[in-house]
């Protein structure tokens, strides 16, 4: 979610019929400046929901009635699925995507999502970088330290499945890459 004017204090919600429809249960987390985003397990089914400029019933969004359902938003879960950036209080998708930074670096990452392993390849090898996987907490889970070359295997290992952050910076500091990682 995204197309926030300003941010409550409290912080950006989800709510909806999978949780209770209680706001101050389901905080949605930004990597991003302005971009807010949860990872949310459920089984297959259809939901509604809303976001929340805060953690209360009368920071809700209005959601326009093309796109609602009993004033709510809602989707049909079938699958593991990641949803694209919806602008708060409205039908469409937001104009700026997910992952707004652009590459340094070219490269690939696949499969996506992954099962047990997934493979990052650059175009051209890479002198000494460090590359991170970050969960959705910030926390660095993994480090690659002093990586050179074009091709790096990541094991999924002891990770939970969800999605994750890569960044690849040089030892100046600069980031190179910033990309999502998806492990199911």
């Amino acid at each position: 979610m995204q197309n926030l004017p300003s941010v409550d204090p409290a912080g950006v919600h989800l709510a909806g019929d999978f949780q209770g429809n209680n706001p101050a249960t389901t905080y949605m987390y930004s990597f991003t400046p302005g971009i807010y985003e949860v990872i949310s397990y459920m089984p297959a089914g259809t939901y509604e929901y809303k976001f929340y400029n805060g953690n209360t019933s009368g920071a809700t969004e209005t959601v326009p009635g093309t796109c609602a359902s009993n004033g709510n938003r809602f989707v049909d879960v079938t699958k593991d699925s990641v949803m694209m950036a919806y602008c708060f209080s409205g039908c469409g998708l937001c104009a700026i995507g997910i992952n707004e930074y652009t590459p340094k670096i070219a490269y690939s990452l696949y499969p996506i999502p992954a099962a047990e392993a997934t493979t990052i390849e650059f175009e051209h090898a890479v002198a000494p970088v460090q590359i991170n996987i970050i969960d959705q907490s910030g926390k660095i889970v993994r480090s690659y330290n002093g990586f050179t070359g074009s091709k790096l295997t990541i094991d999924r290992g002891d990770l939970s499945k969800g999605v994750y952050f890569i960044s690849v910076k040089n030892y100046s500091g600069e980031k190179l890459l910033q990309t999502k990682l998806i492990f199911g």
